[in-house]
């Protein structure tokens, strides 16, 4: 009766206010702030190999899409589906969910430091081997994992879902995948019967420490455009990010948004966030792109091994299907009904994380200095009980973020509980960058 009265009492305050229902999903989806970037060189462990083992060529897979990232099921030991972050960006399976180690009776075979962007040190995991993998029809052995300790960051809290692991290269060097954003579905073939279809453009692949690279021409601030070198990374949910100091051109903008751009193994990982003018994928050009600029603590740079120049993530990667061929050291793009979405960036301030059985209760973890988040009152460890009238446990954390940045001046009304207290307030959207 308490939370139907509350309810009623603000109804005159939610009645103008747009609610977020069947159109919600017409909003822009922004790259969110996680971004794994993993591992340095561990790969002098076994590595398995997969392939199809009953006369088929070719399978199709369904994924999930939460805050820009794809999420497969993967079988390990005869055991599962374990939810996993498909990631180009890494050259090793990671076992983020610790608990896999007593489910699945894996023995630690070695102790390591796994490398990653963050300000915090360096992490141990463990390495556990031959295990034997499986994808829809896929399946494979001999493969070795690293495994995270059960101290280390939440994947699942930030995600809004279970998440047990991250795969990359170990797929993806023995198929051709595509990748169906649009329609959630990998479309996963031998390499030697892969036939490109009409409307696709090819771009040169480069794989180097078994990650792929290809070269672009952006354009900047300063009006200047140069070539770049960027990493295409499906485990980073921006759009891009380019690395100060890697060409003296790239250089971190004064008047940038300070922000907390995402989560590496390391912890938080800090910068300011920036607009490229253009971005040209041989003739087909992103305009306005949100770009992440990060700014390491000092002697971090060290752990970037390679020359690139960034990466791209999935908010742009989403816009088109593409193909992902390391046999031919290619990827085929074919621009989707995203393209000319308008690139946009949390218009809040406000940082949250997914808590309880079904990852619906949702928790403010940060809030920017000075921010529409800030100004309305909310404080961290507030928990979001109601969001325009609708309970908060209806969105899921993807939908919520979408909302965040559905508009600017856009009104998003929050009940919220602080201790005992319940407590209303509203947030006036506006954009940062």
């Amino acid at each position: 009766m308490y939370k139907a009265d509350l309810v009623a009492a603000f109804k005159n305050w939610f009645h103008k206010i747009f609610l977020y229902k069947k159109n919600r999903l017409l909003f822009p989806v922004i790259a969110l702030t996680v971004s794994f970037l993993i591992l340095d060189a561990i790969s002098s462990f076994a590595q398995g190999n997969f392939g199809f083992h009953d006369g088929r060529t070719s399978e199709k897979i369904s994924f999930k899409y939460h805050r820009n990232l794809i999420i497969v099921p993967l079988f390990i030991n005869g055991q599962g589906p374990f939810n996993f972050i498909l990631d180009t960006g890494v050259n090793f399976i990671i076992l983020t969910n610790p608990v896999l180690q007593d489910q699945l009776h894996l023995s630690i075979l070695k102790t390591i430091l796994v490398r990653g962007l963050g300000e915090g040190k360096d992490t141990k995991a463990g390495v556990v081997g031959n295990l034997n993998l499986q994808v829809g029809k896929i399946d494979g052995g001999g493969f070795s994992a690293a495994i995270l300790p059960a101290e280390e960051f939440s994947f699942s809290n930030y995600v809004g879902m279970s998440i047990d692991g991250i795969i990359g290269y170990d797929l993806f060097k023995s198929f051709a995948i595509k990748i169906d954003y649009e329609n959630e579905i990998l479309t996963i073939t031998k390499p030697e019967e892969f036939k490109i279809q009409r409307k696709y453009r090819n771009y040169p692949l480069s794989i180097e420490n078994q990650r792929p690279y290809i070269y672009t021409t952006i354009k900047l601030a300063s009006g200047k455009s140069i070539k770049v070198k960027l990493i295409l990374d499906t485990g980073a949910g921006h759009p891009i990010s380019l690395e100060p100091g890697s060409d003296s051109s790239i250089i971190v903008p004064a008047a940038g948004l300070k922000s907390r751009l995402g989560i590496g193994l390391n912890g938080p990982i800090e910068g300011k966030l920036g607009r490229l003018p253009g971005l040209n994928f041989d003739g087909i050009e992103l305009k306005n792109i949100v770009c992440s600029f990060p700014v390491y603590p000092k002697g971090a740079e060290r752990k970037l091994s390679d020359d690139r120049n960034g990466n791209l993530g999935n908010e742009i990667l989403s816009r088109f299907t593409i193909v992902f061929n390391y046999a031919r050291q290619m990827i085929y793009l074919k621009a989707n009904n995203t393209l000319k979405r308008p690139f946009e960036y949390d218009m809040s301030g406000l940082d949250l994380i997914a808590s309880g059985k079904e990852y619906r209760n949702y928790i403010v973890t940060g809030i920017d200095p000075g921010s529409p988040a800030d100004l309305s009152g909310l404080k961290e460890n507030d928990i979001i009980m109601y969001i325009n009238l609708v309970p908060a446990a209806q969105y899921s954390i993807t939908e919520i973020d979408n909302l965040l940045r559905s508009g600017d001046k856009k009104k998003v009304n929050i009940v919220y509980q602080r201790g005992n207290q319940i407590g209303f307030t509203q947030i006036i959207l506006k954009r940062r960058v």
